[in-house]
């Protein structure tokens, strides 16, 4: 789609209010980003964890380590991807969920 054509804003589909929270306002960006910074510092982190397994000769520092870092990370990319999808309306406080290979409202 062209881009002067696309649509930029959303309205309540129970309400037809235009105070709609969309997945692509500025708040919510920093908000992703944030967490992604966040995961990548969590990863960056099993070095030490790794360094520590050594040192101890043990490996459940770095295996306990790891298995945390896969459920936040499972659970935070499951947030962002209902976040990149939700929409919010200010007015009545429908919620929704939009994008591809969902159903119209």
């Amino acid at each position: 789609m062209v881009g002067w054509l696309k649509k930029y804003y959303a309205e309540c589909p129970s309400c037809g209010g235009a105070q709609v929270r969309v997945p692509w306002e500025q708040a919510r960006i920093r908000g992703r980003r944030r967490l992604g910074l966040g995961l990548a510092a969590l990863w960056i982190s099993m070095a030490g964890w790794i360094t520590l397994s050594v040192m101890t000769g043990s490996i459940w520092p770095w295996t306990s380590a790891l298995v945390a870092s896969a459920a936040i990370s499972a659970g935070t990319l499951f947030k962002v991807n209902r976040d990149l999808r939700r929409y919010d309306c200010t007015e009545c406080g429908h919620r929704w969920y939009g994008g591809p290979g969902s159903a119209p409202p």
